[in-house]
């Protein structure tokens, strides 16, 4: 959700709030963008050296995720600073960073899971995490119509990376232990924790649909028509995404799995 952020709506504040015009705004987008690339190189060689160097998979994936969200605050500086030239360059440091994570995160799919299933695992999170910038999207337009900046996003955006990295941790304890199939257990009865949680996510996007619709002259006036219609779609794919979970958790044919 915050690189859409950054995708979309970067060019507006720079306009808006920092006073620069179109070709203004275009050049300093095109040096954000060149320090993302940078940063997502970056991540990916930090990791990777540590792993040379005799770290454990997990322990070099964590480090240098602890580092990108560390760093993240930098979006709020950004915002709160008087200095242009510091704003620039610490949402050039943000979006580095966040590609420091993402090329971290998605290699932890293969870290985590065979060959088989990592390709499922890595469209799963790619789906959610486009359900959430859509979302994202219609944030920064409600936050701009209600209060005339952005700075609840740009907050949003300091503190997800360090709020997601506590969870991660919390999660897996830094371990980044592959999934063994064969310990997955019987399909061929129901799962009632991937039900229950399938049906809490439904009626989530049931909820979300519901809001938007039930608002949707403000989301149209605050997003515009295409904005609101994207939000709807997020909201449907969330309630889809619980279906799925609904799914899986009930009883298969096949039995036991196997590797």
């Amino acid at each position: 959700p915050v690189w859409w952020f950054f995708l979309f709506w970067l060019h507006s504040y720079l306009e808006r709030e920092r006073g620069q015009n179109p070709l203004q705004s275009a050049s300093l987008l095109a040096l954000i963008y060149t320090g993302a690339t940078v940063g997502s190189i970056a991540g990916g060689w930090l990791s990777g050296y540590l792993i040379k160097r005799g770290w454990h998979v997990g322990k070099a994936r964590m480090a240098t995720m602890f580092i990108a969200a560390a760093c993240m605050p930098g979006s709020i500086i950004a915002y709160y600073t008087d200095s242009f030239a510091l704003s620039v360059g610490f949402i050039t440091l943000a979006t580095a960073c966040h590609q420091a994570w993402s090329a971290n995160l998605f290699t932890s799919a293969t870290d985590m899971f065979p060959q088989k299933v990592s390709g499922s695992v890595v469209g799963l999170g790619a789906t959610t995490g486009g359900i959430g910038g859509m979302f994202m999207t219609l944030l920064a337009a409600l936050a701009v119509q209600w209060t005339g900046n952005q700075q609840i996003v740009f907050i949003v955006a300091g503190l997800m990376h360090p709020l997601s990295l506590l969870i991660f941790w919390l999660w897996l304890r830094g371990r980044f232990d592959q999934v063994d199939l064969a310990q997955a257990g019987d399909l061929s009865r129901t799962h009632s924790t991937l039900v229950a949680s399938g049906a809490l996510i439904t009626l989530l996007g049931l909820a979300l649909v519901g809001l938007i619709v039930a608002n949707w002259e403000l989301c149209v006036a605050a997003a515009t028509l295409s904005g609101a219609a994207t939000a709807v779609t997020a909201a449907a794919g969330v309630g889809l995404i619980g279906l799925m979970l609904i799914y899986a958790g009930m009883p298969q044919k096949g039995g036991v799995v196997t590797a």
